[in-house]
């Protein structure tokens, strides 16, 4: 294993990654990463976990949620009707911004048929119904019905109509929410997970059987991660000597930290060999890190990928203005390629920002353009036509066609 560490002291001048980067948590105010790794399957074969500080992005919060929904629906909608005013509206997902805490994860798992599963947790806002809710901020008292009621108003807003799966396996003893449409991509038909203090968006009802079955057999990450703390205790002990309790995970060489706000896992020999074949097959083109692709003649050589390869960890975290990478695989280079996709993400704020000054600049020169009627249909899809002015008699004057006597 290669292990790697990349130090980057990011400039005072304000910019887009500056604001990015500053929205990861600090090391001084990490949470304990226990709740977020308990409500995270550990039977995966990629993971992303992050703490974040939402509030720091400010104005430009609601553009890393617009990105998120036009990858979700596709170049086709983006063209149509995700570049229009009503789409940038800055409360659009208001319903899901004032909830979030900052805890997230996401995990992939390829399955034999090809589909990939992928589960999204968010930490939220809810309390239990004994509990008054704050005056003072009316979120922080909600219960996790209230906000089920408010994720099926919200999400139905933006065109996305869900409905409570009746007979299914509850978390926390909340139902789930079935998508009542079809779409296309990786979460074609979602499944959202409701439990006090919790929320999981599952691409499918599949994965979310899984789900509920990690939780059921206690295989979360965070018990997988105190099984392995123990097997390297017991490795690390003394011939004869039996290994003492864990109490603490206990340091390894490719071990997270305490202080990490961003930690990624991949299982290379799951996942990169067989991307590795699809890129062979697909007219050769290399991978991507961030936009800038890898040379074929960079590429590791077939029979790299014939011995076991391990699995990657790398983390991130931050102390000011200062972030530190860290990694461990059997490949050089994933500092770099965690600092470019942190860049490459960053731009969704300067993406952003141009989209909402060319709305607005629509809608001043068309006030009406933001209108109900000027969306497509939340069932169709289908944009409604406009009737035709010169089709239509003019006020105050006789139609040409005679009246029936």
């Amino acid at each position: 294993m290669i292990s790697e560490r990349l130090v980057v002291d990011v400039a005072d001048e304000e910019s887009a990654f500056k604001k990015f980067s500053g929205a990861i948590r600090d090391s001084a105010t990490i949470s304990s990463w226990e709740g977020l790794m308990s409500a995270t399957p550990g039977d995966v074969d990629a993971v992303v976990l992050c703490q974040s500080d939402l509030p720091k992005l400010g104005d430009d919060l609601p553009h890393l949620f617009e990105a998120v929904e036009r990858y979700l629906r596709g170049k086709r909608w983006t063209k149509a009707f995700g570049l229009r005013p009503e789409a940038l509206s800055p409360e659009r997902f208001a319903f899901l911004t004032k909830r979030m805490q900052g805890s997230f994860g996401i995990v992939a798992k390829p399955a034999i048929t090809g589909e990939l599963r992928l589960i999204v947790t968010s930490s939220i806002k809810t309390k239990p119904l004994e509990e008054k809710p704050d005056p003072a901020d009316p979120y922080k008292g909600n219960d996790t019905e209230k906000f089920r009621d408010e994720l099926l108003k919200g999400l139905e807003s933006t065109g996305g109509k869900f409905e409570t799966l009746i007979g299914a396996r509850k978390i926390g003893g909340a139902l789930p929410l079935a998508a009542a449409f079809h779409g296309r991509g990786q979460f074609a038909a979602p499944v959202i997970g409701l439990s006090p203090g919790w929320a999981w968006l599952c691409s499918s009802s599949v994965a979310y059987q899984e789900l509920t079955d990690a939780f059921k057999a206690g295989k979360t990450l965070a018990a997988r991660e105190k099984k392995r703390a123990a097997t390297v205790a017991a490795t690390n002990a003394a011939p004869g000597t039996p290994p003492e309790p864990v109490v603490a995970p206990v340091t390894a060489p490719n071990d997270w930290s305490s202080q990490d706000a961003l930690r990624a896992e991949v299982n290379l020999d799951r996942v990169l060999k067989i991307g590795y074949a699809a890129w062979l097959l697909g007219n050769n083109e290399g991978p991507m890190i961030g936009n800038h692709k890898v040379p074929n003649e960079l590429l590791p050589p077939p029979q790299v990928l014939g011995r076991a390869l391990g699995k990657m960890r790398a983390s991130a975290n931050r102390s000011g203005n200062r972030l530190e990478f860290r990694s461990s695989c059997a490949f050089p280079g994933i500092t770099l390629g965690t600092l470019a996709m942190l860049q490459d993400a960053s731009e969704t704020i300067t993406t952003g920002r141009r989209l909402a000054a060319e709305a607005a600049a629509m809608k001043k020169a068309d006030p009406e353009v933001d209108d109900e009627a000027d969306m497509p249909d939340k069932k169709s899809g289908v944009k409604p036509a406009k009737p035709d002015a010169e089709k239509q008699p003019k006020s105050g004057k006789a139609s040409s066609a005679k009246e029936p006597k």
